[in-house]
Order: C-alpha cells, then sequence, then structure tokens
C-alpha cells in the first residue's frame, strides 16, 4: 500500500508541474500573440471606425434627401432623339446603286478563294453585272 501511495504522490507532484508549464507556455504565447497582432487589431479598429464615419455621411445625405420635396431632382430627364429622315427609294436602275466592293481577305487562301467563288456565283444569280480587277 505504502508504494502505491507513493507512486500516487509522485504521479501527482509530476501531474503538477507539467499543469504549471503549461499555464506558463500559455501565458507566453497569447502575450507573444497580442503583441505582434496588435498593430493589426489597432488597423482594423480605426478602419472600422473610418467606414463607420463614411456610413454616416451617407445616412445623414440620405435622410436630407428624403426631406426635400424633390429628392430627384438630380436625376436629369432621358433625352429623345431627332427622328431621322429617310431618303427617297429611287426606282432601280443599272447605275443606281452604284458600284459595290467587296475585299475578301484571310490566312488559308483556299477558304478566300471559294468564298470569293461563291461570291461571284450569287452575284451572276441576282443578275448583278461584276467587273474583276
Amino acid at each position: 500500500m505504502d508504494d502505491a501511495e507513493h507512486c500516487l504522490t509522485l504521479l501527482e507532484d509530476e501531474m503538477k508541474s507539467r499543469v504549471q508549464r503549461l499555464i506558463l507556455t500559455l501565458r507566453e504565447f497569447t502575450r507573444t500573440q497580442c503583441e505582434t497582432n496588435g498593430s493589426a487589431i489597432q488597423k482594423n479598429i480605426s478602419r472600422i471606425c473610418q467606414d463607420q464615419a463614411r456610413l454616416n455621411e451617407v445616412r445623414c445625405g440620405i435622410e436630407s434627401l428624403m426631406q426635400e420635396n424633390d429628392a430627384f431632382r438630380f436625376v436629369e430627364p432621358k433625352k429623345k432623339k431627332d427622328k431621322t429622315q429617310m431618303k427617297q427609294m429611287v426606282s432601280a436602275t443599272d447605275t443606281a446603286y452604284g458600284t459595290l466592293n467587296v475585299k475578301v481577305s484571310g490566312y488559308d487562301m483556299t477558304v478566300v478563294e471559294h468564298y470569293s467563288q461563291y461570291i461571284h456565283n450569287l452575284c451572276n444569280r441576282l443578275g448583278i453585272q461584276v467587273a474583276e480587277r
């Protein structure tokens, strides 16, 4: 029995010393964290105060607008565009529409040539005179 009590006493003393070291380590850790993060916390607090001041200014501005008779006086009415006059259409003649120049360009010359051929054939089907250069 004495051995068991002696072992328990030793275990109790060891546990007390370990708990004391843990407490000291935690205190040291919190002290260093407060020192390193203290400036960041102060910056955040000052930013929060600035934001609160800005929000207060906005709130006061909105309240003053609400007290006015015409709160939307700063909004300009939508400007109406003038109607454009269409030109009189001329009946179709050979020279009524003038010359249409078509320029086809691209990286793949095979595709460019096929598209040019398509345009040429389309003009022939529609009865448009084609003058090649």
